[in-house]
C-alpha cells in the first residue's frame, strides 16, 4: 500500500510538468536568412563555408543550412554569431526571439541599431550597465541581427 501511495504522489507531482508545453529554442529555426556568421578564434574547414581572418578572429560565413548541420563543431570558441536578413519584417524577428528591446538608436546613415535581451541565447555583454546578448541593425536592404553584438560591423 505504501507503494502504492508514493507511486500516485510522484506521479501527482510530475503530472503538472508532463502538460507543459516546452519551447523550443528557435534560433536556428529562423525564416528568410541568407547567410550565418560564426566569429571564432578558428577557421572552419567545412565544405560551403568562406573563412576571413581580421586580427586574431575568423569570421566564417555559410548558409544556414551548413550552419545548422555544423553546428556543435562551430560553437567551440566561439565569440558570437549573426543573420543575415534579406525582406524580413523585423517585427517577425523580434516576436519570434522575444526580444526585450533595451535601446535604440539611429545613425546617421538612417540605419537603426536595436539592442536588447533575447531568452535564447545565454552569453551575453553590458552595454550602459544593461545586460545585452541581441543587437540588430537595420538598414533599407538588410537586417543584421548580432548574438551578443554585431561583431562584423553594420
Amino acid at each position: 500500500m505504501k507503494k502504492l501511495i508514493l507511486f500516485i504522489l510522484i506521479i501527482a507531482c510530475l503530472f503538472p510538468t508532463m502538460l507543459e508545453k516546452v519551447e523550443t529554442n528557435p534560433l536556428f529555426d529562423m525564416q528568410n536568412v541568407e547567410q550565418v556568421c560564426f566569429i571564432s578564434e578558428n577557421k572552419f574547414e567545412v565544405d560551403g563555408v568562406e573563412s576571413v581572418k581580421s586580427g586574431d578572429l575568423y569570421y566564417n560565413y555559410c548558409s544556414l543550412s551548413i550552419a545548422k548541420a555544423n553546428l556543435n563543431e562551430f560553437k567551440k570558441n566561439m565569440k558570437g554569431f549573426q543573420f543575415y536578413f534579406k525582406k524580413e519584417p523585423i517585427e517577425n524577428i523580434i516576436q519570434k526571439l522575444k526580444v526585450d528591446i533595451l535601446e535604440q538608436i539611429t545613425l546617421e546613415d538612417g540605419r537603426n541599431v536595436l539592442c536588447g535581451v533575447t531568452p535564447y541565447y545565454d552569453n551575453y555583454i553590458y552595454m550602459d550597465s544593461k545586460r545585452v546578448n541581441l543587437q540588430i541593425s537595420i538598414s533599407e536592404n538588410e537586417v543584421v541581427v548580432g548574438f551578443p553584438i554585431i561583431l562584423t560591423g553594420y
